[in-house]
């Protein structure tokens, strides 16, 4: 059993060097059927929360046409907290939190947003991510208290 770079299982019942050529054909249709049906999914969040427009809601200016590359859109949790949210769940993004969505009727609190517009907003509203442990909107609440983001939340290791 092979598996596409999403880490989809991809079964192919014959062996590789058997016919190489099939393989990779078979191979390719199979990773591709995975991928629309993904894309699918993400289109069909991203409609429901850009009200049909499929679009960054643009929340500082950025753009000065609707920006609409499917390849740069995101869900984004309108209030922050979107690590610790993801962790609650058990789940990191993706379609898994399409499928999470979806599922429980498209709840209230998220928007389209460009992955631009949603790192603007991460640093604007102090969201930071300390690499190897994520530090979620709730937790920087209490570590900016006094209205400084801690050395030890902001540093590149």
């Amino acid at each position: 059993m092979n598996q596409c770079p999403s880490k989809l299982p991809i079964r192919i019942d014959f062996a590789r060097k058997d016919n190489p050529l099939a393989y990779d054909l078979e191979y390719s249709r199979q990773y591709h059927r995975i991928y629309d049906t993904k894309l699918k999914l993400k289109e069909r969040v991203l409609s429901h929360y850009s009200g049909g427009t499929m679009a960054c809601a643009n929340p500082f200016n950025q753009h000065s046409e609707a920006y609409t590359d499917i390849r740069a859109l995101e869900i984004d949790h309108i209030d922050g907290g979107g690590l610790v949210h993801f962790r609650s769940i058990g789940r990191m993004g993706g379609s898994a939190f399409y499928k999470w969505l979806i599922a429980r009727g498209f709840p209230e609190g998220y928007q389209v947003l460009c992955a631009n517009c949603n790192r603007i907003k991460r640093a604007v509203n102090q969201e930071v991510r300390k690499k190897g442990k994520g530090i979620g909107y709730h937790h920087m609440q209490k570590a900016t208290a006094n209205g400084r983001i801690p050395l030890r939340y902001l540093s590149r290791r």
